[in-house]
């Protein structure tokens, strides 16, 4: 029986969720617009999340962009803890430090540079 790691795991459960809210965000409901206005963020700016949710969730999922993915999760989690705070939605942020904590162990099923040359080198020419 094939286990799958905890890291794995991980890095598929981040995926998932970073898919899920950057669809949400692309869709665009009016409820996450008047949000975003009341934050005084620009009208389209819903679209910008979601595509970047995207792209990380999508790079999360490939093993050779997985550090690229991480890094985009990062980036969008800690703005998101930011933007909360700045408008005084503690709790909420809650989810967004869980996701940056949860990017952890996530970096631990990054491959390694010998794993990736092992594959490149594995390749059939021509």
């Amino acid at each position: 029986m094939n286990a799958i790691s905890f890291p794995f795991l991980t890095v598929w459960l981040v995926g998932t969720v970073l898919m899920a809210i950057g669809l949400i965000n692309v869709a665009g409901p009016r409820k996450l617009r008047q949000i975003y206005a009341n934050w005084d963020f620009p009208p389209r700016f819903y679209l910008v999340a979601g595509v970047l949710e995207v792209t990380a969730a999508a790079f999360l999922a490939v093993p050779e962009l997985r550090l690229w993915g991480i890094a985009l999760a990062g980036l969008i989690a800690f703005g998101a803890v930011i933007t909360l705070f700045n408008q005084r939605h503690y709790l909420s942020a809650v989810p967004a430090i869980i996701l940056m904590l949860a990017l952890l162990p996530a970096s631990l099923a990054v491959p390694s540079e010998t794993h990736q040359l092992h594959y490149v080198n594995t390749l059939p020419a021509g």
